[in-house]
């Protein structure tokens, strides 16, 4: 997991209003999902922190295995500093620009057969991986669900 950058942090402390969402039954507020205008190169992840274990097993897979064309979207947590939600966390994941229909050659094959053999990670769905424009494939979406251990 990586730090989000300090003027990133200060804007959405100035801006936290636009990452919570009210529960309409319970009237609690929660962290919200999907992208935000005022922050666009990043996805707003809710209080889902299993993604950040997910991208650190894929990552550290790929670095110790040395699997070149892969990459994983880097995620960061934010720990809400005003009320309703002060203390609580939010997961925000690097937004992907790329490409979701994949043509993978034998070497692509090859490396994520490497992932799905170390690391039991078998959701290879186009909503979770794409092609970046350097040609490496990256993982997006990193929650634990996507894992069989």
């Amino acid at each position: 997991m990586t730090r989000l950058p300090r003027a990133i942090e200060d804007h959405i402390e100035n801006h936290e209003d636009n990452f919570k969402v009210m529960d309409i039954v319970s009237h609690r507020y929660f962290p919200i999902f999907g992208q935000i205008p005022i922050l666009p190169n990043f996805y707003a992840k809710g209080d889902d922190y299993d993604r950040i274990d997910g991208a650190k097993i894929l990552r550290r897979a790929i670095l110790n295995h040395k699997l070149d064309r892969l990459d994983v979207a880097k995620k960061y947590l934010y720990t809400f500093r005003h009320q309703p939600l002060k203390g609580h966390k939010i997961v925000f994941a690097e937004a992907i620009d790329g490409y979701k229909n994949l043509r993978l050659d034998d070497e692509d094959k090859r490396q994520l057969k490497v992932i799905q053999d170390v690391t039991g990670f078998n959701d290879f769905t186009f909503n979770i991986i794409r092609r970046k424009s350097d040609d490496k494939i990256v993982f997006i979406d990193t929650q634990l669900l996507g894992f069989s251990f």
